[in-house]
């Protein structure tokens, strides 16, 4: 079953270049999500007396995970960006092929 969602996404990252820009934007908001939770679970331990250890893995886990969501996200609405302009590109091209 798992394969068939993931068969989905990509086709749909495909064919639509707005599904990716948004996929993208919503990758670095999920992913800030996430960071926000380590840090807040960072708070929590450090308050409750945890070894230092476990509270620094959180912090580094939160710093890591924001810094994948941005690079990830903004790879993916580059890539939408360009995948769209060489639509257009191709439909002008089509488009003035037609009318010669």
């Amino acid at each position: 079953m798992s394969w068939v969602f993931k068969a989905v996404i990509i086709g749909l990252a495909y064919f639509l270049p707005k599904f990716r820009f948004s996929f993208g934007l919503f990758l670095i908001i999920f992913m800030q999500l996430i960071a926000a939770f380590f840090l807040f679970a960072a708070s929590t331990d450090h308050s409750l007396g945890q070894p230092w250890w476990i509270v620094r893995n959180e912090i580094i886990f939160a710093i890591c995970s924001s810094l994948i969501g941005w690079v990830l996200g903004i790879a993916l609405m580059k890539q939408a960006e360009r995948h769209a302009a060489m639509i257009k590109e191709n439909q002008d091209d089509t488009k003035s092929k037609q009318d010669s």
